[in-house]
């Protein structure tokens, strides 16, 4: 997903966006006003997250792996995000909450993973052959 050299990139700026937020945020509503802030969202994660295991737990824990089971990860995410400290992580978890949006991510991730499938095409070792002399582009 991530090559070698972007996600260096993608943590410093998210330690960076978590620094200016909480910034802003303290001297918008103050020091006390934050932290109170910060642990309340926290708890609600970890409150969400408790609900979605005591779900799971009544499901015998099957595991999905359609749209439904993505979704569902999706919102544990989202209760993780809120847990984590800093106001980015609690932005980002708190987009993933929504219903709409968690379904237009799900859909998102499908048409990528669709055309895959479309070009692939299985053969027997006996069904194809190595041609040499062409390059990769088939020219």
């Amino acid at each position: 997903m991530f090559q070698g050299k972007k996600l260096p990139l993608l943590l410093v700026f998210w330690i960076f966006s978590e620094i200016l937020l909480f910034t802003l945020i303290l001297r918008s509503i103050g020091l006390l006003a934050t932290l109170a802030l910060a642990l309340a969202t926290s708890l609600v994660g970890l409150s969400n997250l408790r609900k979605i295991f005591k779900i799971q737990e009544k499901h015998s824990l099957n595991i999905k792996r359609d749209a439904a089971g993505l979704d569902a990860a999706l919102a544990a995410l989202a209760d993780i995000c809120l847990i984590l400290p800093g106001f980015a992580s609690d932005l980002l978890g708190l987009a993933l909450k929504s219903p709409t949006l968690r379904k237009n991510f799900i859909q998102r991730i499908q048409h990528a993973s669709s055309p895959i499938a479309e070009r692939l095409i299985e053969l027997s070792p006996q069904e194809w052959k190595i041609i040499r002399g062409r390059d990769a582009s088939g020219s």
